[in-house]
């Protein structure tokens, strides 16, 4: 296994994914290095996946992810998505598309998360509504 555990500035120690490398004199911040990881992997990450990918806390996948997302389109290009795991509550996740000028993947993934279907309101609920709102 081609694992590396690196430590950068006061952040902590991570692991890389195994098939990812770093070119020798490169020192990338891991909030790239994440980028990269989630565009090659051409599907919405969670939380979790980066987590356990790189080994580090949840809390600190949750900040790398908040900062992507934050990151101007002329570093990084990225949508937030919603997520149903395993049919599972909903998840946050960024869809990364395109990293420092490297273009996207030729032949998109399909997602193979499932989609929930909106939730149907019963008669009862929106007769109730229209009352509650008549009676203003």
């Amino acid at each position: 296994m081609n694992e590396t555990t690196r430590h950068h500035r006061h952040a902590g120690p991570y692991t890389l994914p195994s098939g990812m490398s770093i070119p020798e004199g490169q020192d990338l911040p891991l909030y790239l290095l994440v980028a990269h990881w989630a565009l090659v992997q051409g599907r919405p990450v969670t939380v979790r996946d980066i987590s356990e990918a790189f080994h580090i806390i949840n809390r600190r996948a949750s900040d790398i992810m908040l900062y992507l997302r934050r990151l101007p389109d002329s570093v990084l290009t990225c949508r937030s998505v919603r997520v149903y795991p395993d049919g599972a509550l909903r998840r946050s996740a960024v869809l990364v598309t395109s990293v420092s000028g490297l273009p996207a993947p030729d032949a998109p993934q399909k997602n193979n998360t499932p989609q929930r279907p909106p939730a149907r309101k019963s008669t009862a609920i929106r007769d109730l509504r229209s009352w509650m709102v008549s009676r203003r």
